[in-house]
């Protein structure tokens, strides 16, 4: 907690290939897990890195490692009546990208508390709804501690952070990323989450360059 870390170094970093019949099945995935340190509030928990082919557009997403071919954050980002204009109004640079990715950048970090690795250590709850489908939640502890958490990911020339998205037992950060000397972006009706994803090259050499740190609010 509170400590950068290299997210994807390259002795821990498991690097592997998807399945044939999966889109972008040529792309290798990258995972690594580490284990977390809420202070004693907690117990430890098992936090998974991994990169997703996602393949997202331009303005879905920003790319570090190649900051101009991504998203751009500017004043208009930080309402959502402004926000909306930029991505979608006519004469869009982003209007005319949503159904192109980017192939340089088809990856997006994600991090994840998965509720099967958890479920052993007396943090989750669960019941049966009246139709018989069970449902997860965290206990109330867990769940007001864990959103207070929050993820910064230090790129060599960027900084971004989240807020996690919890729902069914499971913890995860990936679609709502900001830079980390912004506010959240403003959220317009047609975009969810406020933020934005993390387009990642598939280059061993440039993700272990990055790090990142958890801290608690």
């Amino acid at each position: 907690m509170g400590e950068w870390f290299p997210i994807f170094p390259p002795d821990r970093t498991v690097e592997e290939m998807p399945n044939a019949d999966v889109p972008w099945a040529h792309v290798p995935r990258f995972t690594r897990y580490v284990s977390l340190d809420t202070q004693g509030l907690l117990p430890l928990l098992p936090v998974e890195f991994a990169t997703v082919a996602s393949a997202p557009s331009k303005y879905q997403a920003f790319t570090p490692f190649q900051p101009d071919l991504g998203y751009q954050v500017t004043d208009e980002d930080f309402a959502p009546v402004t926000r909306e204009e930029k991505a979608f109004g006519p004469g869009s640079v982003y209007r005319g990208s949503v159904y192109h990715s980017m192939p340089e950048a088809p990856l997006c970090l994600g991090v994840f508390i998965n509720r099967r690795d958890i479920e052993s250590l007396g943090i989750v709850t669960s019941r049966v709804t009246e139709e018989g489908w069970p449902l997860y939640d965290f206990h109330p502890k867990a769940a007001a501690i864990l959103s207070g958490l929050r993820l910064h990911v230090e790129f060599p020339q960027s900084t971004f952070a989240a807020r996690p998205e919890i729902g069914d037992a499971t913890l995860e950060f990936f679609e709502d990323f900001h830079p980390v000397d912004t506010p959240p972006l403003g959220r317009p009706d047609r975009v969810w989450p406020s933020g934005l994803q993390l387009a990642l090259p598939p280059d061993p050499t440039l993700l272990a360059q990055i790090h990142a740190r958890f801290l608690l609010r």
